[in-house]
């Protein structure tokens, strides 16, 4: 997201999102769970922007998920469908095609890593959007209803409210955070961080903590396959968490960025001191570590990982 004042905000899940009861075992339910609560928030979020933006849901679909219900997008469809926004669906528009493998649909065509889209693939992702608006100039019946409705509904999960204290900080936001350095060095750019591939390496990083209490942060660090290394994180001054253990190292041929999530608790609202320390344990040939981004969350803390790419 760059600004709050585009005119439309087409939102992408399906691909990467996870399932609760799947993933996250036992504990978690069906749909009202802490993975969907969170793309609810998000919406919300969205659709309360001061411009009001027209909000879609696109839904990927890649051919290794195999069946035609083997997606998470029949679950989020639910939210889009709840809050009449409108959902464009990659399956229901080229299965047939792939299933039948027609030139051009076979998933080396425009899926050659089985999960991310070449030029080709993207091309029918933009072709899933551009029909859409297409059909809703030309007035299609089946798209009578408005791209979002005249006032945000209440929450479809209970409580889902979410916050307007959400925030995610990187670049210079992300440096100026930080109150001690030891062996790291600070790299601009596009995707700008913190890096080193010193161990023992230290900085500390101070976290604006408003509310007393647990209060959910996640660290992004560069997720490669070239000579990654491993961090630690602990907290102090006044705060409290478990201590987080991040490996950097994947044998993906693709980098993107974890997110590490955890939770903090204060006996009242003031900052919260974060000591990332490169350890010595690797399961690479090297050490390297990259800090790219903290942020500041909301809802029920996930026991797992999220990651985004970097050609998002």
């Amino acid at each position: 997201m760059r600004t709050e004042t585009q005119a439309v905000r087409q939102v992408e899940y399906t691909i990467n999102d996870n399932q609760g009861k799947e993933y996250n075992g036992e504990h978690e339910p069906w749909m009202n769970n802490s993975i969907r609560q969170g793309f609810e928030r998000l919406v919300r979020k969205l659709l309360q922007f001061p411009s009001s933006p027209a909000v879609i849901v696109l839904h990927y679909w890649k051919p290794s998920f195999g069946h035609f219900w083997a997606t998470l997008e029949d679950e989020i469809d639910v939210i889009a469908k709840y809050y009449s926004l409108p959902s464009l669906s990659f399956r229901n528009t080229f299965y047939r095609a792939v299933a039948e493998q027609l030139p051009g649909f076979r998933w080396e065509d425009f899926v050659p890593d089985q999960t991310h889209p070449n030029a080709l693939g993207s091309q029918y992702l933009a072709y899933t959007v551009i029909s859409f608006f297409e059909a809703f100039l030309a007035g299609s019946p089946l798209l009578a209803a408005p791209l979002q409705p005249e006032a945000v509904l209440p929450p479809m999960f209970p409580g889902n409210e979410g916050s307007n204290r959400t925030s995610c900080k990187r670049g210079d936001t992300l440096r100026n955070m930080t109150r001690q350095v030891v062996a790291w060095e600070w790299v601009p750019g596009e995707k700008a961080g913190w890096t080193s591939s010193t161990v023992g390496a230290h900085m500390e990083l101070s976290v604006k903590i408003h509310d007393a209490g647990e209060t959910q942060l996640s660290l992004g660090y560069l997720h490669s396959s070239q000579s990654m290394g491993a961090a630690e994180l602990t907290c102090h001054g006044g705060c409290m968490c478990i201590p987080q253990y991040m490996d950097a190292h994947h044998t993906a041929s693709a980098s993107m960025e974890y997110l590490k999530q955890f939770s903090v608790n204060r006996s009242h609202a003031g900052h919260c001191l974060l000591t990332i320390r490169i350890s010595g344990i690797t399961s690479s040939s090297g050490h390297n570590f990259k800090v790219l981004s903290l942020g500041l969350g909301e809802g029920t803390l996930q026991n797992h990982d999220m990651h985004q790419h970097y050609n998002r």
